[in-house]
């Protein structure tokens, strides 16, 4: 390690670089927190960290000083069940609070992939406005878990839009909220979500989260004012959101904003629940599409029978 941080500190021209490293290191033990020369690269446009572990992160970025101009990429390869890391990596580094200071807006993305050898999801933390100028990746190959808990690694707190994209039914609802606890500035959320997960994923941030004194409300998503949600939903799951919006537990309503995609030439959508959802928010914007992404459901179905632990067992037992 010493002698990689040797050559950063000995090219400060650099404008781009690239680490990947294979091993993760004891943090505590084998590397102070702080050094007396950090590289600085003035010039660099493009950082790309990759490493198993945080630990790796911290001391590479504790290390370096780089323009707030920089495009950081930071890839966690997850490849066993070790415990949740709780290092604070932006803590570490002036240089990358200053970028995560810039970010007002963020998407999340989590797939999955598969192939014959491997197995993993994806979660992927990319920041839209600025654009591009911090992506964070997971690859996690045993718990999905590590990598939404593993958010808190970072902190947005300017981060006020929050756009979430995955066609899987795969993440639970207590796993939505150990991610959006971590989030509670967001004040305009997107969902482009699997309608199968859409009413438990609304209820779920009407929940309380633990009781903390240090915490304005005990609500997941506080300052909540602005939703869209961007699958063509049917009557059927309108008429499920309508009475999620109307039960009693929903506190963050009225919202300032509502935008839904309605599912065009939808014969059971009557007048009667046309005046319900204008009903959910101050204003109701509802946008007419065909329903041509009914394969990301089926997707989602396929993922939830394949990964299931009681799929996995069947298979195991098969052989």
């Amino acid at each position: 390690m010493e002698s990689l941080l040797h050559v950063l500190r000995s090219n400060a021209s650099l404008e781009s670089i690239i680490i990947c490293l294979n091993y993760s290191y004891d943090f505590d033990a084998a590397f102070p927190q702080s050094r007396s020369e950090p590289a600085h690269p003035l010039h660099l446009e493009h950082l790309v960290l990759e490493s198993t572990t945080c630990f790796d992160h911290v001391q590479l970025l504790s290390c370096m000083v780089f323009p707030p101009t920089t495009t950081v990429e930071i890839l966690f390869d997850k490849r066993d069940r070790s415990s949740m890391e709780t290092t604070h990596i932006s803590r570490h580094s002036p240089s990358l609070q200053a970028i995560l200071l810039s970010v007002g807006e963020v998407s999340l993305t989590i797939t999955r992939n598969s192939s014959m050898w491997t197995q993993y999801t994806r979660t992927t933390m990319r920041s839209v406005v600025p654009e591009d100028v911090l992506t964070v990746s997971w690859n996690s190959y045993t718990d999905r878990n590590l990598a939404l808990g593993e958010l808190g690694l970072l902190s947005y707190p300017t981060m006020h839009r929050l756009r979430i994209n995955t066609s899987s039914a795969l993440s639970t609802t207590e796993e939505w909220a150990i991610l959006l606890t971590l989030l509670p500035n967001v004040v305009d959320l997107v969902l482009d979500i699997a309608p199968s997960v859409l009413v438990g994923f609304l209820s779920m941030i009407q929940e309380e989260v633990g009781i903390d004194p240090h915490l304005t409300s005990r609500r997941i998503l506080p300052q909540l004012k602005r939703l869209e949600i961007v699958y063509p939903l049917g009557s059927y799951m309108l008429g499920d959101l309508v009475e999620c919006f109307s039960s009693p537990s929903w506190c963050i309503a009225p919202l300032a904003a509502l935008k839904l995609c309605v599912v065009a030439n939808d014969s059971s959508f009557s007048p009667d629940l046309r005046d319900r959802l204008y009903q959910l928010a101050a204003e109701v914007i509802l946008c007419c599409e065909e329903e041509n992404t009914s394969a990301l459901d089926i997707r989602a179905q396929v993922e939830e029978a394949m990964y299931s632990p009681m799929s996995s067992q069947v298979h195991s037992d098969s052989v």
